[in-house]
């Protein structure tokens, strides 16, 4: 991630905090880039597995609940990464926004 991608009214993590500023925007999805890439890793690797084990699934005849496990496993994994990256964000933006550039609450 270049992190170039500047606020906008389309794209990014848009809550309130990381709107607040450029400052906390650019703060924010830095933070939460490593929490996003490895969602995005996480979705691309679950779906190769699952097509792969479908396929071969296929290929012997078998039908397996199995191969329910894969993508369902992915899709809960990447949704908390997701998660826990928006709020790194949120965190993070908070931090920029504030005067001494500590977090109001929980500091992690």
């Amino acid at each position: 991630m270049s992190g170039n991608l500047g606020r906008n009214p389309a794209i990014g993590i848009r809550t309130r905090a990381t709107k607040s500023s450029d400052a906390a925007w650019k703060a924010g999805h830095l933070a939460a880039g490593p929490w996003l890439m490895a969602a995005a890793r996480t979705g691309y690797s679950g779906g190769a597995v699952t097509v792969v084990l479908a396929l071969l699934l296929l290929t012997i005849g078998h039908d397996s609940p199995i191969a329910l496990l894969v993508p369902c496993s992915a899709t809960i994994a990447v949704i908390a990464l997701v998660l826990i990256g928006t709020r790194k964000a949120n965190q993070a933006s908070r931090a920029a926004t504030s005067p001494t550039g500590v977090t109001r609450g929980r500091s992690k």
